[in-house]
């Protein structure tokens, strides 16, 4: 059996909370410059930097309702 210190499960935490962080960041500036520029994805994926455009949709760009954007100004 493989057991990890106390220290190494933490570090993993940690780890995984960044990538988990990351991803959020990049999920969310997709979503925002799709909702400045809808019809550029192919833009979108090249900031990503994704291979396929296919990923950017359907993983990476998420539309909100427009009812539940609130503009603060």
């Amino acid at each position: 059996m493989f057991f990890l210190s106390h220290q190494s499960c933490l570090v993993l935490q940690v780890i995984v909370r960044i990538q988990l962080l990351w991803h959020a960041f990049r999920r969310g500036l997709a979503s925002s410059l799709y909702e400045l520029m809808p019809d550029d994805d192919l833009f979108i994926q090249r900031i990503l930097r994704h291979a396929n455009v296919a990923t950017t949709r359907k993983s990476y760009i998420k539309v909100r309702e427009p009812h539940l954007v609130v503009w603060h100004g």
